[in-house]
């Protein structure tokens, strides 16, 4: 790209110069940057320049001069979120068999928004089982996930250290205490221990819907 190439020789030599302009291009790259109206903010008026060439030249820079792209977030999760997309893309239209699971949660491990995108994602794919399951991994917040997913997570309650639903099981009901208390009619198969932030918030998501009675 000979844009690319007036940059690098731009650039050659200065190694200060070099990241500050990989930083520079790191910040243009945010979803909260509007590029057409940085670009206008420097007097560049006509002008069709996008990110994704952004994020390329960033990448040659990065390579050519041996910099860290791991410290330009922008940057490091856009391609993140591209190779997220590419595995979706290969699991759901394409249907090729492979450990994508494993792939898609080391794409977006580092960054919670991109956490968010891929329960997003994989509920437009219709496999909100597997949406629940990665929501629960991340211990993401119930009220900001899709409500299919909080109805997922509610259905099946499991202990993220075993995958196990919690329910209380007792051996010996006499093993209990006999002071005066009122009893549900509920069977002990029914009871739930709630011991974390996580599924404290999918009992209060429940119990609070007009619909239910508590």
């Amino acid at each position: 790209m000979f844009v690319c190439d007036v940059f690098l020789r731009y650039l050659d030599g200065n190694k200060d110069v070099q990241k500050s302009f990989l930083q520079m291009v790191d910040d243009l790259c945010s979803s909260d940057t509007d590029l057409l109206e940085a670009c206008r903010s420097v007097g560049v008026t006509n002008t069709k320049v996008t990110k994704k060439q952004l994020h390329k030249m960033a990448g040659r820079i990065s390579q050519v001069y041996n910099l860290n792209f791991a410290n330009c977030r922008n940057l490091v999760m856009s391609k993140n979120e591209r190779l997220l997309r590419g595995f979706l893309f290969k699991k759901y239209v394409q249907k090729k068999p492979g450990n994508w699971n494993e792939l898609m949660e080391g794409c977006v491990r580092d960054s919670t928004e991109l956490q968010y995108q891929l329960v997003r994602e994989l509920v437009h794919h219709g496999d909100v089982a597997t949406a629940a399951q990665h929501a629960r991994t991340f211990g993401l917040v119930t009220s900001q996930l899709p409500s299919t997913v909080q109805s997922e997570l509610w259905r099946h309650p499991k202990s993220p250290a075993t995958g196990q639903c919690r329910r209380f099981e007792s051996t010996s009901r006499s093993s209990m205490c006999a002071a005066d208390f009122y009893q549900l009619p509920l069977p002990f198969s029914s009871v739930f221990f709630i011991d974390n932030v996580c599924d404290f918030q999918l009992c209060m998501a429940a119990i609070l819907q007009v619909v239910l009675t508590v």
